[in-house]
């Protein structure tokens, strides 16, 4: 606060110093206020009371009715809240049947992956066990049938008679696994 601020309240502070108020001063009398020409008062009449009775009535119907419109919108606007609480209730229920829907026909799906995988990796084994049980049956063949010398790049009956009866004896001691 500076000089300026502190000269200037000084001087607010003298101004209202010399406006003393005094309420003596200012009062009237009693015998002052009613005059000679003012009437004395007179009670209601019936047209006067009639008059305020019409006005009350009236603005008792303004009120009721603006208390009805009031409490029919506040009504309405609860229920419109209600429908809309509703609403949303039910498309978040739909939003969570159609997502438990759609995690149900991922899960569909991976199963269906899983086992079409598995099949193939079955399959797989099932041709790499034919293979290696074709080339083990090659091989013990191969043991098991030695070609007589005199047979050997020669087409005859004989040579071909005796292939058959190793070929059949090998069969039956391979599938009763003597082999």
């Amino acid at each position: 606060m500076g000089v300026q601020d502190r000269d200037w309240y000084r001087e607010e502070l003298r101004r209202k110093e010399k406006l003393h108020y005094n309420p003596k001063a200012f009062r009237r009398s009693r015998s002052s206020t009613t005059s000679e020409t003012s009437r004395p008062r007179r009670p209601l009449g019936p047209v006067s009371k009639i008059l305020i009775a019409c006005i009350a009535a009236i603005c008792l119907a303004v009120f009721v009715s603006q208390w009805r419109r009031q409490e029919a919108t506040s009504r309405g606007e609860t229920e419109r809240l209600e429908r809309a609480q509703k609403l949303r209730l039910q498309a978040a229920e739909q939003e969570r049947a159609a997502s438990l829907e759609q995690q149900a026909r991922r899960d569909r799906v991976q199963q269906e992956e899983a086992a079409r995988l598995r099949s193939i990796a079955a399959q797989r084994e099932a041709r790499s066990s034919t293979i290696d049980e074709e080339n083990r049956r090659k091989e013990l063949w191969a043991k098991f049938y030695k070609p007589d010398p005199t047979c050997e790049g020669v087409s005859s009956m004989d040579c071909t008679n005796a292939y058959i009866r190793a070929r059949r004896r090998f069969d039956e001691l391979y599938s009763k696994s003597r082999i």
